[in-house]
């Protein structure tokens, strides 16, 4: 009867051990699973992050001038002054005139190109009426347009 009891104690002791090392092992898990967790959410605000900042410091205008074919109701005159202050405007009336297209845009950053249409936007506002911003510049009438992306 010791004998069995003895037994019956043993087995219950390695039943208890075993269970203990169990719940043990399934604790571990399951801490290694949320410190993975916890590093994948962190690995991600991260690229989230990155995203973001890239995102709004790649926040670019598209600026682009137009020949026009006939003259528009209202413009003003450009000068050399004006495109000394704003040489791109320059370049691409020369792209437009040295390859004959009656279109040139091109992207710059945000704030050149909100500075630039507020420039053009001063200008057009000094004539009497506001019908888009178009100007006389060396025999041709050209349109100024901003486009965001």
């Amino acid at each position: 009867m010791n004998l069995l009891i003895n037994g019956l104690l043993y087995n219950s002791y390695r039943n208890i051990k075993s269970t203990v090392k169990l719940i043990g092992v399934k604790m571990a898990s399951n801490v290694l699973m949320k410190i993975s967790i916890a590093c994948i959410l962190i690995i991600a605000t991260s690229f989230f992050a990155i995203y973001l900042t890239h995102y709004m410091q790649g926040f670019v205008t598209y600026v682009s001038i137009e020949k026009l074919t006939s003259p528009p109701p209202r413009y003003f005159n450009l000068t050399e002054e004006d495109i000394s202050k704003y040489p791109i405007i320059g370049e691409m009336i020369e792209k437009i005139e040295k390859e004959n297209r009656t279109y040139f845009g091109k992207e710059v950053s945000s704030k050149k190109g909100i500075e630039i249409y507020e420039y053009m936007l001063e200008r057009i506002n000094e004539t009497a009426e506001n019908c888009g911003i178009c100007f006389f510049y060396k025999d041709h009438y050209y349109r100024f347009r901003l486009g965001a992306t």
